[in-house]
């Protein structure tokens, strides 16, 4: 027994030390060190924000409760869009303090930042947060907050999700309906031409019968029609539709709609430049490029299926 003394001492000794290191937090970070909110506003505050990214600048203003895009150019928004950036401003968090008093900010790449994210509130104060290089740990970024010489070590991912192009804040769909009170559609474009009717006004879009022009449909295969005109999409960013001098006959679309017992019709006009259809809704103030691929599967929608 004697000889196993000095190894079991030893054992004894290595654990002894294990445990004070873990009592220590030697092994983990500490708790105070870890996941710090990077910035807070309130959002009801918030009067404009901007990303300055590759480039190109992009600034959404509100004015009386609505928002708008100042730069690049004015457009049309989606407001869940930009009430989710600015969420999503209020969840960075910072895990660690790089440096207290950075003095050369070249180093960390923050002498010319890749992005920066400002913040504009009623009082007249600002929250600014610059990002500069990826840090030695992967998936992370070094960040300044305005002028202050703290860096800060911020996830990459947290971080991307502020960095939107102007698109990332427009109303994409220039198309809108509730499938409920749609009455009949008409479409037309080229040599292809077909009216969707429901036959029975009574019931919601998907158990009511509907009619094409060569036969009757059930109401899921109804709604599959409408899904195409609901989910086009403009890959680009809106133009004046004045601008556009879009004018009917080129590509029209008229939806026919009952809403609390009155009947309502949309009507939307557009032409091709080539590899779009610029459409816009008839009195509306936006023209949305559509392309063609799904304008022809819009077009197709009368085709029975085999």
């Amino acid at each position: 027994m004697k000889k196993f003394a000095p190894a079991l001492l030893l054992i004894l000794v290595f654990l002894g030390g294990l445990w004070y290191a873990w009592s220590q937090d030697f092994f983990k970070e500490k708790q105070a060190e870890t996941s710090k909110p990077l910035v807070h506003v309130n959002v009801a505050d918030v009067q404009s924000f901007s990303i300055l990214s590759g480039g190109q600048q992009t600034e959404l203003v509100r004015k009386d409760g609505e928002w708008s895009m100042t730069k690049p150019s004015a457009a049309p928004l989606n407001p869940n869009l930009t009430e989710g950036w600015m969420d999503s401003f209020n969840l960075l968090t910072q895990e660690r303090v790089v440096e207290e008093k950075a003095s050369d900010l070249a180093k960390y790449g923050l002498d010319k930042p890749s992005s920066v994210y400002k913040v504009n509130l009623a009082d007249g104060t600002s929250q600014e947060v610059k990002a500069g290089s990826p840090t030695p740990v992967e998936g992370y970024v070094y960040v300044q907050l305005g002028s202050s010489p703290a860096v800060y070590q911020v996830g990459e991912s947290s971080l991307s999700v502020l960095n939107k192009s102007p698109l990332d804040f427009v109303e994409t769909s220039p198309v809108k309906f509730d499938y409920d009170q749609v009455k009949s559609v008409t479409f037309s474009w080229k040599d292809h031409k077909w009216s969707l009717t429901k036959n029975e006004p009574d019931k919601s879009a998907a158990q009511s019968k509907w009619k094409l022009p060569d036969r009757e449909i059930e109401g899921a295969e109804a709604t599959q029609v409408l899904d195409k005109l609901l989910f086009m999409k403009t890959e680009e960013m809106p133009k004046r539709a004045a601008d556009e001098a879009i004018k009917p006959g080129e590509w029209t679309l008229e939806i026919v709609r009952t809403v609390d017992g009155k009947e309502m019709k949309d009507t939307y006009s557009g032409r091709s430049d080539g590899k779009s259809v610029w459409i816009a809704k008839q009195g509306g103030d936006w023209a949305y490029a559509i392309p063609l691929a799904a304008m022809e599967e819009a077009a197709a929608s009368n085709v029975k299926k085999e």
